[in-house]
């Protein structure tokens, strides 16, 4: 039941929605032009997603982008 959730939350259509009405906050992460860090934040204090590619774990990307969208 939660997948079913989170499914339908990060739906292109529920983000885009969420966007243009400015309640959900995107910043990403790149190296060579590849998307390698996403982060997105509800109301300017709360993480919603937050996602490293693989190959990039352990190389602080995620807290960077914690510390960008304070």
């Amino acid at each position: 039941m939660v997948l079913k959730h989170i499914g339908k939350f990060i739906s292109y259509k529920s983000m885009m929605e969420k966007v243009e009405e400015e309640e959900l906050h995107f910043w990403g992460c790149m190296t060579n032009d590849e998307l390698i860090g996403v982060i997105a934040i509800k109301g300017m204090n709360h993480i919603c997603l937050l996602f490293v590619k693989k190959e990039y774990h352990r190389q602080g990307i995620a807290r960077r982008l914690c510390q960008k969208s304070d």
